[in-house]
């Protein structure tokens, strides 16, 4: 049995136990939540910075080009204005150069006519007309008259020198060239810009051990890529489908079984994207140092507070160990203790109600002792007053004879059966027997009332041979089979029937008497099982009521009588007691009057 000092410290431990962990996963999931957002916010703002440079170098080139085609110079060029015999190529490489002040980031310039001339500079390609460009699947899409510069997705590109040649990933600046004077395309003009040159917005961009970031056009094609083996790829179709569910934002997905928090921008100018994916492992490694020291700081906190249970526990609980002690030699007899509380609280009250106990007891005690002596001798007045049961048997058994000289050998019978039971019901009143024996009372019960009825009484048994040794109050059953007859057979025309059945149900004996009769409404029932469970112990008799409150009594509040009945039909009435192997077997129940 554990200890009220024990529990006290049990239950303050339990509680700080949960406590500090709430608190401590609490301040561990605020504080990853806050590094998780400030992770994002600072990756956001980093794309959407490389994103601004990133426009800010297209636009560059668009402007570029526009001043270049919208030149007069360069409209002479391109529509050969200048007549024949000129060496437009030559002019048209001056005319870029004089123009050119973004060299560093242009890698070379074409033109294709529609009549078939291309100019180059600086270098020529293996793109050589707009059926290579067509092949290339450049201008596919540039099939609209606009003016307005279009982006190719990244391609390999061959440039040829005097004595060499370099094959390059390249992605160009695709704007068409009008005539002033006539309506058409005249031609395309091609800006090349390396590869690199996107992956110079990227590359010191950190995202952890194991992030990755992306630049994708509007067709999912990745322009460039810190997984530089993935650029002129397409992007995964998830991260390309979230990507394009808005302009900017970010959101989790699962990438080779990890999460990772995929962000993103859009820019304004062409449609691209930049996306970043971070494994949520990295964006949260910060976080371990924090769990640990949660975890720490835990263990510190539930051992201090164990260590202030225990001395709190300790000096609430001293006084009632101290109590316990005075108790047990209460137990003992010794009244003549007291308890004086040093505290001014409920203790103070306790220890007052003891002490007003104690001395009650004793007074009780010396009361209980008197009234003891003088009731002892009141049994003895009583017993001497009571007629010698012996003088009865010796009566029975001389008109037992008679009436077997007499030759009344029937009612001679009736006169053994009522011996029997005056015997049974005499001698050792209140004691247990077995239901064999019960069972043999009820016949010598029913041979009597068999008497009487004639042949309009049937009665059947069905004893279970396990449950005949199993013991049982004595006159538990008798009570309940007059009760039948008196009140369910003792007025109906036709033959009465009472089956008694006896049997085991796990631990219990069931006990069933059922008759015939012109049993009960439902509203009958009700009210006797009422009364059965309302009257008072001190009701004469050994009726229904009598005989449910000895049960409860003896056995237990779970056992007693239940009745089932049904109006013209007949009634079952149900007992239940434990089974119990041998006398003496089963404590007596407490009784309560509340």
């Amino acid at each position: 049995m554990k200890s009220i000092k024990s529990k006290i410290m049990i239950a303050f431990i339990i509680i700080n136990i949960t406590l500090t962990s709430f608190f401590s996963y609490f301040a561990y999931w605020v504080a990853s939540s806050i590094i998780e957002k400030n992770f994002i916010a600072l990756t956001d703002r980093t794309i959407s910075d490389s994103l601004n440079r990133i426009d800010m170098f297209l636009e560059k080139i668009d402007k570029y080009s526009l001043n270049l085609i919208l030149g007069s110079e360069m409209e002479k060029i391109l529509t050969k204005g200048y007549g024949e015999n000129i060496n437009y190529p030559r002019l048209f490489a001056e005319q870029v150069q004089n123009l050119t002040v973004i060299e560093g980031d242009l890698l070379a310039i074409h033109y294709f006519g529609v009549d078939g001339d291309v100019y180059h500079y600086p270098f020529t390609s293996s793109i050589n007309s707009i059926r290579d460009l067509n092949r290339e699947g450049l201008i596919d899409a540039y099939r609209i008259e606009d003016s307005r510069i279009h982006w190719s997705g990244i391609y390999p590109q061959t440039y040829y020198l005097s004595d060499s040649q370099q094959s390059l990933k390249i992605f160009s600046g695709i704007r068409s060239f009008k005539d002033s004077f006539q309506p058409g395309i005249k031609g395309i003009l091609l800006m090349d810009v390396e590869e690199d040159k996107l992956y110079e917005f990227i590359k010191n961009i950190s995202l952890g051990k194991n992030g990755q970031i992306y630049i994708i056009n509007k067709e999912g094609v990745i322009m460039t890529s810190s997984e530089r083996e993935k650029t002129s790829a397409k992007i995964e179709q998830p991260v390309f489908d979230i990507v394009n569910t808005g302009d900017a934002g970010y959101s989790y997905i699962d990438i080779n079984g990890l999460k990772n928090v995929l962000i993103y921008d859009t820019s304004g100018r062409n449609g691209w994207k930049v996306a970043a994916t971070i494994p949520l492992k990295d964006v949260l490694y910060q976080t371990g140092s924090i769990k640990m020291m949660a975890i720490v700081v835990g263990i510190v906190v539930i051992a201090l507070s164990s260590t202030i249970s225990f001395l709190i526990s300790t000096k609430i609980t001293k006084p009632i160990r101290e109590m316990t002690k005075l108790v047990k030699v209460v137990a003992k007899g010794n009244l003549d203790v007291k308890y004086e509380a040093r505290t001014n609280d409920e203790l103070k009250d306790l220890s007052d109600g003891f002490n007003y106990m104690t001395s009650s007891l004793k007074e009780l005690i010396g009361k209980v002792y008197i009234e003891e002596i003088q009731l002892k001798q009141a049994q003895l007045e009583n017993l001497n007053a009571k007629i010698n049961p012996h003088f009865l048997y010796n009566t029975l058994d001389t008109i037992y004879w008679m009436l077997v000289i007499a030759e009344q050998h029937e009612i001679s019978n009736l006169v053994v059966a009522l011996s029997d039971m005056l015997r049974y019901s005499i001698s050792k009143s209140g004691d247990q027997v077995t239901v064999r024996e019960e069972i043999k009372q009820i016949d010598n019960y029913l041979y009597i009332q068999k008497t009487r009825f004639k042949d309009r009484l049937d009665v059947e048994y069905e004893v279970e041979e396990a449950a005949n040794d199993c013991y049982i109050m004595k006159l538990l059953i008798q009570p309940i089979v007059e009760n039948a007859i008196k009140h369910g057979l003792e007025f109906q025309s036709q033959k009465g029937l009472i089956i008694i059945k006896v049997y085991e149900k796990e631990e219990e004996i069931i006990i069933q008497i059922i008759d015939n009769g012109k049993g009960m409404s439902e509203r009958e029932v009700k009210h006797l099982l009422n009364r059965a469970d309302t009257s008072s112990l001190k009701k004469p008799g050994i009726g229904l009521n009598n005989v449910n409150e000895r049960i409860k009594m003896f056995y237990g509040a779970k056992y007693g009588i239940t009745v089932e009945s049904k109006l013209g039909e007949g009634t079952c009435v149900n007992i239940n007691v434990p089974k119990v192997l041998q006398p003496g077997g089963i404590v007596h129940a407490e009784h309560s009057n509340s």
